[in-house]
Parts: C-alpha cells; structure tokens; sequence
C-alpha cells in the first residue's frame, strides 16, 4: 500500500500548489478517488488499512465537491491520513528489493489512462512498495468495501423469524410515507417494506464511467452529462413533429431528437444540466442521438462520483425521494437478512453473501459489484426454481400410478400400419415411454425435436397403449387450429391401429355449439369418449374424466404450469 499512498502524496502536494484548482488529476479527484480506491484495496492487507483506503477516498469526493475555502483543510486532512500511514509502514519494515512496476494491459479503458496520464502530470518517480505494518486497530473498524467475491462487507445482525415479519408492514411504517405516498408506491406494486426491499433498479447511471462528449463514437450505448442548448420543434420532411435539442459540455455538442414527441419540447429546459442515455449515431458526418431517455442531474451523486441506481417512477414520485426511501430500508434491513446458502456453498459457488448482495443491488460501489450481487440474485432465483421442481417431482412420483401394458405385438402391429418406417430415434423415444408407462409411479416426460421429426405419430402411439390398457387419454393444444389438425391426424392414426374403427375420439374447442359440448362432456364423463383432443377448454369446469389415464400436451412452454397441472 505504500506505493499507492506515496504517489497520493504526490498528487496532492502537485493540487497544493496549483492552488486548490482540482486540477492536479484529469477528470477531478472524485473521479481519481474511485481508480486510485480499487489499487490501493489491491494492495492493502488488513481490515484497518481497508478502512483507510476507504476514508481516503470518502475525503477526496467531498474534496471536489467542497467550496475553495473548505478544499485546503480537507486536502491536509487526506495529507495527513497518508503521511502517518506511510510513514508507520516505512518506520516497521526495510523495504524489499525493487521490482518494475507493471505495464498496464492493452485496451484498458480511457479511465485507467487518465490515471496515469495524472501520475506522469507529477513528475516524480513512483516510490517501491514496502511491506506493510498494520498500524494500530482504531476502536471502531468499519467494515470493508474491497471488491472482492463472497466477501460479507456488511456486518451480520440476522433477524429472527418474529422481526423478519416487519418486513410485511405496509410502507407507512416508514419515516416520510404517508397516504399520498402510499397510493404512490401502490402504482409501482409496492405495497409492503418487503415490496420495496426487493424493487430493484431498472437502469444504473455511472457516474464514474461517464464520457465526455468528444470521447464518443457511433454505435455506443452511453451515458452523458451535460447542459441543454438550442431547443427547437422543426417539421420533418413528412410533416411530422420533431424535438431537437444540443447537449453540451466542455468538450463539445451533441443533438439530440425526438421524433413524433411534441410533449418533449415542454420538458426541456435551456440551461438545465441533464443525464442522457441512448445509442449514439451519425448523420450526415455528426453524431446524433435518437430518442434518449433523459433526467434532471442530481449534482450530489454527481459530485459523489459513484454509481447511481435508477428506479421505475410513477407520477408525483422522484427519483431522489424513491432512491431515500429504499436507501432507507437497505440500511435497516440488508445487515440482517438470513441467507439460505450454507457459507461452503456460498464460497464453493464463488458467490457473495445475500444481504451484502441486496445493498449493492441497490447501491453499487463499482461495476464489478453490481455484476456480483446480480449474479448472485439470479443465482437465488435459479436455485429456488430448480428446488421447487424437484420438490413436484418428489410429489408427483409419490404417488400411486396406474401401469399401462400392451404387449410388444400390440407395438408392432401398430406401427406395420402405418404408410412409413419409424426412424431409431422415434423407436428409442417408444421404447422409453413403454418402460413408464408399465411402471407404477406416474410419469411425467418431455418429447423433443424439431419441426416433422415424427413427435405426433410417438404421441399417437403413447396414447393407443392408454386405450389398449383400458383408461382414457387427453391431448391439449395451444390453439384451435393446431387442435383440430391434431384430431384429424389422431383420428387416422388410431383407427388405422390395433384399435380399429371403434376407437371413439372428440374435439373440444371454444368453436364446439353448446348442444356438442354438453355431449362430450357427458361422454368424457361416462367413458365412452377414450380421446379427447381439444385447447384449454379441456380444463375448463365442468370437465370430468370417468378414468384419465394420459395426457399429451403440445407446446407446453404455451401453457402454465397450474394449466398443465389442472389437466
């Protein structure tokens, strides 16, 4: 960490001597404090200088946004802080043998470049890192914020099971919620303290990584700050409405349309400072951007240099107002959330810890942060998902099922009828569904494969051993149309089996007359109907089943899964 601290030293004696200007570093001391932050954390060893680089970098933020009056005491504050810890590394241990300091690798981005274009604006050789010497452990350590995967940043206070249920209050148990704001929070789903814990941010503006104007190039999706100039309406060629704007900033200008929005031109203001995101594109050799989503600079996350998360809005809601709210409820709860995951788990799936996860979902200390904890809650999502349907194959083959046996003759009559041969692949996908089939446990089978490979004539088949064996059999498809193909190829099939001209099948769709469906119904009911065919009126109410024994649905994925379950 010395090497990090040194060239610190440096930089700030460079600003103490052009005057406070934040002008030592390109791009300020907000933007610095984040890159010089990430290598100094590399380096550090111990939670107390993790603590450090933390204070440091909080010192330097407030530093750019501090009037020129309050900058020197702050800059001799952050002086100090480094001085005493470089010094105490210095004074513990000699330092080792110099080693060349590593090239940065290619294609790094314009901000790692700026960093170090601010290191050569010092004109002083970087000093050797020196093994570190804890200093002594401050009576409070705050925890850390080191980038690091399935590191808890956040101290655990986990809730018992009688406090998570505060998580169930309504939103007016929090400071600053009353009615109006209540029926607010209701338009975006949240009603609960749970609601708005798990109300994740639709969009992140990075305000660490933003570009300037004259760094952008066609075909980038950006984010940009800047001011608003020339706000016109001009008609295009067809007589349409157009909103054109420029976005200014030190570095130059960029347009910015709106097409067929006249409403636009009343939320743009000359000289408001504003954040745009979009897709940057040329037109007739300058860049332009299309359609950008656009909001009002909110200059302390600005000056803070993080990065900011941006919440879905509702009318008479902010930005700021929502982002205090959840910040609320992430300080309050996040520390004490349980996490599902056993901690090897957790540290074999490389995964961060649940509530650390939550806040930097929220709010995100650095890309890399943000990328984890999603990781992370999709991980969760996934997980849940996949235990869930384990849990209903568990009761699924708990139960008693009915075996459904026809002799291999019984097979291979049945496929002598038809007018061509099975291929191995649909005599493999036969084979298996018998063994199911003549098994006491219910089965429950996906038949996959592409457009004409054969499922409908393997399906025919699964359902001729269901009325061989004496039960029913129901085939559901997504719409009408594909039902009644599916019964008129059904209906061939089967009569051209085993089973002969007698085999009774019906169609029920929402076309069926109601004096038709009364009848299927009652034959469905009685079982004399053995087939059906039909769309989601099969599982309509009033559909009753003497003995179902199978059920084929076509393109599930259409369905529900409380739809394929009624069935």
């Amino acid at each position: 960490m010395a090497s990090s601290l040194q060239t610190l030293i440096k930089i700030l004696r460079l600003e103490e001597q052009k005057g406070y200007q934040n002008k030592a570093v390109i791009g300020g001391f907000a933007r610095f404090a984040y890159h010089w932050s990430r290598e100094a954390h590399s380096q550090a060893k111990t939670e107390s200088h993790h603590a450090l680089v933390d204070e440091i970098a909080r010192r330097l933020r407030e530093y750019e946004a501090a009037s020129e009056d309050e900058r020197p005491a702050i800059l001799e504050e952050v002086i100090a802080l480094a001085t005493g810890q470089a010094q105490a590394e210095e004074e513990e241990l000699p330092p080792p043998p110099a080693a060349p300091e590593a090239a940065p690798a290619p294609g790094e981005g314009a901000e790692r470049r700026a960093e170090e274009e601010a290191t050569v604006a010092v004109g002083e050789a970087v000093a050797e890192a020196a093994p570190i010497a804890p200093p002594p452990a401050p009576e409070e350590v705050r925890p850390s914020v080191r980038e690091r995967r399935g590191y808890a940043r956040i101290q655990r206070h986990p809730a018992s099971l009688e406090e998570l249920r505060e998580l169930d209050q309504p939103v007016t148990a929090l400071s600053g919620v009353g009615p109006s704001r209540q029926e607010q929070l209701e338009r975006l789903g949240v009603s609960t303290i749970r609601d708005l814990l798990y109300l994740f941010p639709r969009r992140y503006d990075d305000y660490t990584r933003m570009k300037i104007i004259s760094q952008l190039r066609p075909g980038e999706e950006v984010t940009v700050i800047g001011v608003l100039e020339r706000i016109t309406t001009p008609r295009t060629k067809n007589g349409g409405t157009r909103v054109e704007a420029y976005l200014a900033d030190a570095s130059g200008h960029l347009r910015l349309n709106w097409f067929n929005q006249p409403w636009m031109a009343k939320q743009l203001h000359e000289g408001e400072p504003v954040v745009v995101s979009g897709r940057i594109d040329q037109y007739l050799g300058r860049l332009v951007m299309n359609a950008p989503e656009m909001e009002p600079i909110e200059r302390e996350w600005l000056h803070t240099g993080r990065i900011v998360p941006v919440y879905p809005l509702t009318k008479g809601l902010s930005g700021r107002t929502l982002r205090r709210l959840v910040k609320q409820v992430v300080d309050e709860w996040a520390p004490r959330l349980p996490d599902p995951l056993p901690l090897d788990v957790r540290e074999r799936a490389d995964l961060m810890d649940y509530g650390d996860a939550i806040a930097q979902a929220h709010f995100p200390d650095s890309q890399e942060d943000k990328e984890d904890a999603l990781y992370r809650l999709a991980f969760d999502e996934l997980f849940t998902l996949h235990l869930a349907m384990l849990q209903q194959r568990y009761r699924w083959q708990s139960r008693q099922g009915t075996p459904l046996i026809v002799e291999d003759e019984w097979v291979a009559a049945f496929e002598e009828a038809l007018p061509y041969r099975l291929t191995d692949a649909q005599h493999r996908a036969i084979a298996d569904i018998r063994q199911d089939m003549a098994a006491d446990l219910p089965m429950n089978r996906l038949l996959q494969g592409d457009v004409g490979s054969g499922k409908t004539v393997v399906a025919a088949i699964a359902i001729g051993i269901a009325v061989a064996s004496g039960v029913q059999a129901a085939l559901m498809a997504p719409t009408s149309i594909l039902a009644e193909q599916h019964y008129a190829s059904l209906l061939d099939l089967l009569r051209a089996s085993p089973l002969g001209e007698s085999v009774n099948v019906a169609l029920l769709t929402g076309h069926v007359s109601p004096i038709e469906r009364e009848a299927i119904y009652e034959g469905l009911a009685t079982g004399e109907i053995q087939v059906v065919v039909g769309t989601h009126a099969l599982i309509q109410e009033g559909v009753q089943f003497a003995h179902l024994g199978l059920a084929v649905i076509d393109e599930q994925h259409r369905f529900g899964v409380v739809q394929r379950g009624a069935l």
